[in-house]
């Protein structure tokens, strides 16, 4: 139903009428629709609630809808979580909700109105200096071999492995990290890590049970699958 403006709202009190002189609120239904048929009609509910409010207040405006005091979302807290982002952008809206004894939504709605947009990291491996050189004569090497027609059963005296590690100190590439603009997140991993590896090969299409090195070198344990499949 549109909105009553004041005026009208107004002119149904006075067709309403007052003390001994009153009319029916259907009556005043009709007589106001009828002088405004252009809009939508009122029915006996809007001049019961405007009646109400007329009697309860004096007045016809509308009350101001000033609603709780907002607190959480002031520009003091919204400084104290965006800072707190800035020193550690790993942290999650958990974490802050705890530290600033703010509720998570409006740590939420906080990030929104400041920008702050959840990126994901990219975990990728790290590479030394001589890594490049040693792929691609790794890779034309192979390509060679590949193409040997003396050799034809080369690929079937290859060994296809892949190695899954689970890092000890948990999967990092699930972190978020949050900040206004794009921060090309891409972590590089050193080789030289406590982490737990476990290798799974392909020899002659035939797929190895997966291989759990206990304590012992990657390398070691690839060279101990080579040895048994040749005994």
């Amino acid at each position: 139903m549109d909105r009553l403006s004041e005026k009208e709202r107004i002119e149904i009190l006075m067709i309403l009428g007052y003390g001994d002189v009153r009319r029916r609120q259907q009556e005043t239904c009709n007589i106001f629709n009828n002088l405004y048929p252009n809009r939508n009609p009122i029915t006996r509910s809007t001049v019961s609630k405007l009646l109400k409010k007329f009697n309860q207040t004096g007045a016809i405006k509308d009350l101001s809808k000033s609603g709780r005091i907002k607190t959480a979302t002031t520009e003091d807290k919204s400084l104290d979580v965006c800072v707190m982002l800035e020193d550690d952008p790993h942290l999650s809206t958990r974490q802050i909700s705890r530290e600033l004894d703010i509720s998570q939504t409006s740590i939420m709605k906080i990030l929104h109105d400041n920008k702050f947009h959840p990126y994901k990291v990219r975990l990728v491996q790290e590479l030394s200096d001589d890594d490049f050189d040693r792929r691609e004569e790794f890779a034309d090497t192979m390509m060679e071999k590949c193409y040997d027609q003396n050799n034809p059963n080369f690929l079937n005296n290859v060994m296809f492995s892949d190695v899954a590690t689970f890092c000890i100190d948990g999967n990092n590439s699930i972190i978020p990290e949050l900040a206004r603009l794009f921060p090309n997140l891409i972590y590089f991993r050193k080789n030289e890590r406590s982490d737990n590896n476990v290798n799974a090969t392909i020899i002659s299409a035939i797929l190895q049970n997966p291989y759990k090195p206990k304590f012992i070198k990657i390398g070691q344990a690839v060279s101990e699958i080579i040895e048994a499949f040749h005994t």
